[in-house]
């Protein structure tokens, strides 16, 4: 059977990574959670239960299906508490431990993967991005003329790249050595940017996609396998992945 995981194809812009137990991913090895009270810690209870009482509200205007707020200070985890539905069809009730899409705050972490790579001395955020992906050298603009954007303007999304593109949606099979990525970013260059790079703001998952991809060419790893070995297991993150299947996907918030 082929792979065909439509989700993997935004693997950096908004990225569906699992992240359960807060008894477990939020506890790394080194800097150990354990429960206790607001007063152990000097936090207010009374403003901790603010807090808890506007999340629930929320669920009760059905501005949310569900959700669950933590707080931790000092060690101690203060505030655990669920709301609502993970699937409200279903009517399967949110627990504290209900694993759910990271989508795009996995942009931080691929900005991470960037920068460490940058002190590494194995890459510049100032260089074009076509100095890795040369097919997007001089990329055309839909005003007009061509652009360079740079690894910095990807970072700050000004690029001029569009937020998204449909091909995200579509089965992806690797093979013949490509990443799940390659096709997906090659074909990005092939698209005009909307504005010229370093001119406007214009939030872009597809561009953090090719921050994937030049992680990627740069580490000779895949972005998956980069962001599990340099960041995420090694912050303990051991319920964050990439692969949903089993009982993840059973559990997994709607």
């Amino acid at each position: 059977m082929k792979p065909t995981h439509s989700w993997f194809a935004v693997v950096c812009g908004a990225l569906l990574v699992a992240m359960s137990s807060p008894t477990a991913t939020l506890r790394a090895a080194d800097h150990p959670l354990t429960d206790g009270s607001p007063d152990q810690v000097g936090m207010s209870p009374e403003k901790l239960a603010q807090v808890d009482k506007a999340l629930a509200q929320w669920v009760q205007d059905k501005r949310l299906p569900g959700g669950i707020v933590l707080a931790a200070r000092g060690g101690k985890i203060v505030l655990a508490k669920a709301h609502g539905y993970a699937d409200v069809e279903a009517q399967r009730p949110m627990t504290v431990d209900t694993p759910m899409m990271v989508a795009s705050m996995t942009k931080p972490i691929t900005a991470t993967a960037v920068m460490m790579l940058a002190e590494r001395g194995k890459l510049s955020i100032d260089d074009p991005v076509g100095k890795y992906l040369p097919a997007f050298k001089d990329q055309k603009i839909k005003t007009g003329g061509a652009g360079n954007m740079t690894v910095r303007q990807l970072l700050c999304h000004t690029s001029g790249m569009a937020n998204q593109d449909k091909q995200a949606n579509q089965p992806v099979d690797p093979s013949g050595g490509k990443t799940v990525l390659t096709d997906f970013v090659d074909a990005l260059a092939k698209q005009p940017l909307l504005t010229k790079p370093g001119t406007k703001f214009l939030y872009s998952s597809n561009g953090y996609c090719v921050l994937g991809r030049i992680v990627e060419v740069v580490s000779g790893k895949t972005c998956e396998a980069f962001l599990v070995d340099e960041i995420l297991r090694p912050l303990g993150m051991s319920h964050s992945t990439f692969r949903i299947d089993g009982d993840l996907r059973a559990r997994l918030a709607v």
